[in-house]
């Protein structure tokens, strides 16, 4: 499942930014500044309507990682995918199907296009992309990072069918100027509650109505989440 960062994801998510290994971008980062890193994302829902999410294994709540959108090399209302796993994850389907909820939410706030820029080394990353349906656009050579792939993805109108099949992202949250919700959705495979915030045109996706798509798909939500 998806849902905001936590202070209290600061140690695995520390963790995850050791495994970069030594002279990656980040690593050393202390369970103190990860934190402020985390406090850091959730400010970027209340200044670009979007961000980076908590991906949670649904029967533990356990944290497994973070996937959204980041203006990144890109913009406001093209921005990039990001997605970064801890490595006892990987290979569990949990950023592929991570990030096709995204990109189904992203969709739905009124967004055409959305890029991603990987390693040219990171085949794992470039498979979970290419599976959502990102092509390779260009490369471009980074500064102590070697060949960098950009990937871009063309998005359909939400009420279309989406890439992947058997998706059921039910319930998006469009806010203007609201914040996200704090509560949790407990997600089906291949979807899940996401919150992308004001849509890229500044008003709610089509046909949306408090927690309509919730109630049609049968989803139970717990209790809110406290810091």
């Amino acid at each position: 499942m998806l849902n905001l960062l936590e202070p209290a994801d600061a140690p695995s998510y520390a963790a995850m930014i050791a495994e970069r290994g030594p002279g990656a971008r980040g690593y050393g980062t202390t369970i103190e500044e990860a934190v402020g890193n985390i406090l850091l994302l959730a400010d970027s829902f209340r200044r670009n309507g979007f961000g980076l999410l908590a991906i949670r294994d649904r029967s533990s709540g356990l944290f497994v990682g973070y996937c959204g959108l980041i203006v990144g090399r890109a913009t406001e209302d093209k921005p990039e995918i990001a997605f970064e796993l801890l490595r006892q994850f990987h290979g569990h389907g949990y950023a592929t199907e991570s990030a096709q909820a995204v990109v189904e939410a992203a969709a739905a706030t009124g967004r055409a296009r959305l890029w991603s820029t990987v390693g040219a080394l990171n085949s794992a990353s470039l498979r979970v992309l290419e599976k959502n349906g990102f092509r390779r656009d260009h490369v471009e050579s980074a500064e102590n990072r070697g060949d960098v792939i950009y990937l871009v993805r063309d998005l359909s109108p939400a009420r279309s069918v989406p890439t992947l099949p058997g998706s059921t992202c039910a319930d998006y949250f469009g806010t203007g100027n609201q914040q996200p919700e704090r509560g949790r959705l407990r997600l089906r495979r291949g979807g899940g509650r996401v919150f992308l915030g004001r849509s890229a045109k500044g008003r709610r996706p089509r046909g949306w109505r408090p927690g309509h798509r919730r109630r049609r798909a049968g989803l139970r939500r717990s209790g809110p989440r406290r810091r």
